[in-house]
């Protein structure tokens, strides 16, 4: 707004200034006069309308079904993921509300734990829940394309997708269901029963956990399976992955899924030994998934979500806790928030998924600089995040590389094989 009322302002600035010649001066000298003044006006036009498509807010993309963006014009060239190089970087970008209201809200959603609705526990005392809501990712480059809950599961038309991981996977996984409620036809969603200490997580707004359990977490085992059935044949299941070793879960995982299907793998928040045991650890993995490649699903890796900690990466530090005045976790410091920066966890993780050939979702530039993204129930907790809020970034990247291309190619692969031009190699 500031460029364009530049531009008018300069506009009307020229236009006093010829009427000022055009009474001062002879006819021979006014013509001359209004033909520079025409072209410089012109030329100034054209450096200002040039300033401004470098700034354009490319604010267009992200907008669940149903909720309309504040901005709907964009002057990106080109969709996100319809080059190959999209594949293999971060996006770059910035958070910007673009949203006119938030896909779900509070408890409206069945699927969103209460634990998570910074919405239900803060709001109207705290506000930041309602822009972390509305806010999305506009990368610099590209655009974006907005969630379509039905395009999304014709992509994955007869498909399981499997998101395997920790608590912060579960995040997506209901993150997910939410924005594709209405789809739903059939389901098996346990939740635990409330905890003692459930009981008294209590939010500014004097807000505490539901009593009969619903909205709390989910319990989910082999023989107490999370799922949903979706319209096109989509099967959606949630397997946690924590502490214990991979092979396991990997085993039970390829058991009920063929290698068309679809698994979203992470864990990397579990490191409680330290680096070099997560090092070792998808080592691991890495021989696994190259040893039982064609019996496992289709696997694409999802960088490790950043932390905010006090620790000199956003590690959490055993017996050192924020103040309890603190408002928000760590701000990252400078280097963190570089696009090529990679902490210690996704630098260990990347290198790893990158020798096998998987493709990695990256996720963590986009989500370094929110370190006011966090859950603040039962104490500030700077690993997980408001729901709906910046974890929407792992959606808008699912759903473009399912709708593109490339990645329907990769997908439709019937065995992955390392170094294929064909199957697997962005």
């Amino acid at each position: 707004p500031r460029q364009k009322h530049a531009v008018s302002m300069q506009a009307i600035n020229f236009q006093d200034h010829d009427l000022h010649l055009s009474r001062s001066s002879s006819p021979r000298s006014n013509r001359l006069g209004k033909a520079c003044i025409i072209i410089c006006f012109t030329f100034s036009v054209f450096l200002a309308l040039k300033r401004l498509g470098s700034n354009f807010d490319h604010s267009s993309a992200h907008f669940v079904e149903g909720v309309e963006p504040v901005n709907t014009k964009s002057q990106a060239t080109r969709r996100c993921y319809s080059s190959i190089a999209d594949f293999s970087r971060p996006l770059d970008g910035e958070w910007k509300e673009t949203l006119t209201q938030p896909p779900w809200w509070k408890l409206q959603c069945k699927y969103q734990p209460a634990t998570s609705s910074c919405a239900y526990h803060e709001y109207p005392v705290n506000k930041r829940a309602l822009r972390l809501a509305k806010s999305r990712f506009v990368p610099y480059k590209c655009d974006l394309e907005a969630f379509n809950a039905d395009l999304f599961l014709r992509a994955l038309k007869g498909k399981q997708l499997v998101i395997a991981g920790d608590s912060l996977s579960q995040q997506l996984f209901h993150s997910l269901l939410c924005r594709i409620e209405a789809y739903v036809v059939e389901e098996h969603i346990p939740w635990g029963n409330i905890s003692q200490k459930m009981k008294g997580w209590c939010g500014i707004n004097k807000k505490c956990m539901p009593d009969n359990g619903v909205h709390s977490h989910y319990l989910e085992a082999p023989e107490n399976p999370v799922w949903v059935i979706c319209r096109h044949n989509v099967t959606i299941r949630f397997v946690s992955i924590k502490g214990e070793a991979w092979l396991d879960k990997l085993d039970f995982i390829s058991s009920f899924t063929r290698h068309s299907d679809l698994l979203i793998l992470n864990k990397g928040a579990w490191r409680q030994k330290g680096y070099p045991a997560f090092k070792t650890s998808m080592e691991e993995l890495a021989s696994y998934m190259v040893a039982n490649r064609k019996l496992m699903p289709t696997t694409w890796w999802r960088e490790t979500n950043p932390q905010h900690f006090q620790g000199p990466n956003g590690d959490y530090v055993p017996g050192k806790k924020l103040p309890p005045s603190a408002k928000t976790c760590v701000k990252p410091a400078r280097q963190r928030l570089k696009v090529h920066h990679e902490d210690p966890v996704n630098k260990i993780s990347n290198y790893v998924i990158n020798s096998i050939n998987i493709p990695i979702m990256y996720s963590a530039h986009s989500m370094m600089s929110a370190h006011d993204a966090h859950t603040f129930t039962g104490g500030l907790d700077c690993t997980h995040l408001c729901t709906p809020g910046v974890e929407v970034m792992w959606i808008d990247v699912l759903y473009g590389w399912l709708t593109s291309a490339h990645a329907q190619t990769y997908l439709s692969c019937p065995h992955m094989t390392s170094g294929s031009a064909t199957c697997g190699a962005y």
